[in-house]
């Protein structure tokens, strides 16, 4: 059976052209075989943003467990201009936008050789709150894993603001979180789940909470002492 030549190209979102497959030729059938280039994904550039203060706003690029309606939200874009050069813009609440354009990017064959490192400070508007963003270091997760302990960490953008916060869970049954954001499930048979809130001490009223899951049918309880089990009357 005859093998045919062919070429794939992945286009990613902001028309930033991902890695291509090329055709290269093959010793033995006298066709071309397909080679996939080595470096896949390569983001084209490495975008790090900072507030007025100099702090470095990491929900900008990373996903955080931020309370609803800012879920999703994508702050930073990159559009290819032409073949090396592309453009980066910073859209952030309470934040004037910004726009980088020419940002010079290396590229072969394959596309971005390595992401071209960039810092961004931003500027506030003049409506811009004292707190302007909160949330959890990570995203929902359930595991049947135990022992299982997580360090979970919370971020504030607010200059000037302690960023010291209060850790709750709403079920200890599932997994318990002391002061210094040290997450640790309960052994369990069934599967339960928990929402870990942080609660800014400056401010009570701003939270963000995210789901933990633990437990199930495979979960091995037999090391566990009495005070890590869920225990007999644990809800589900």
């Amino acid at each position: 059976m005859a093998i045919l030549p062919w070429l794939l190209t992945l286009t990613l979102t902001g028309g930033v052209t991902g890695p291509v497959l090329q055709p290269l030729p093959s010793p033995h059938l006298g066709q071309p075989a397909v080679s996939a280039c080595p470096a896949m994904l390569v983001p084209p550039v490495s975008v790090e943003v900072r507030n007025e203060a100099g702090q470095v706003l990491p929900d900008a690029a990373f996903p955080l467990a931020l309370p609803p309606g800012r879920q999703g939200t994508r702050q930073v874009t990159v559009h290819q201009e032409r073949t090396g050069r592309y453009t980066v813009t910073v859209n952030r609440p309470w934040y004037r936008p910004v726009t980088v354009r020419g940002v010079v990017v290396r590229e072969n064959r394959c596309g971005p050789v390595a992401p071209t490192p960039l810092v961004i400070r931003l500027q506030p508007t003049t409506n811009a709150p004292v707190v302007r963003g909160f949330g959890i270091l990570g995203s929902e997760l359930h595991t049947a894993v135990w022992p299982y302990q997580q360090r979970l960490g919370s971020f504030v953008d607010a200059p000037g603001v302690s960023p010291a916060v209060t850790w709750t869970s709403s079920r200890p049954d599932v997994a318990s979180i002391d002061q210094g954001g040290l997450l640790e499930a309960k052994c369990r048979k069934v599967a339960g789940w928990t929402v870990i809130t942080a609660r800014l001490k400056a401010d009570p009223s701003i939270m963000a909470s995210v789901r933990f899951g633990a437990g199930g049918a495979r979960t091995d309880c037999s090391r566990a002492q009495p005070d890590q089990k869920a225990g007999p009357g644990h809800r589900d």
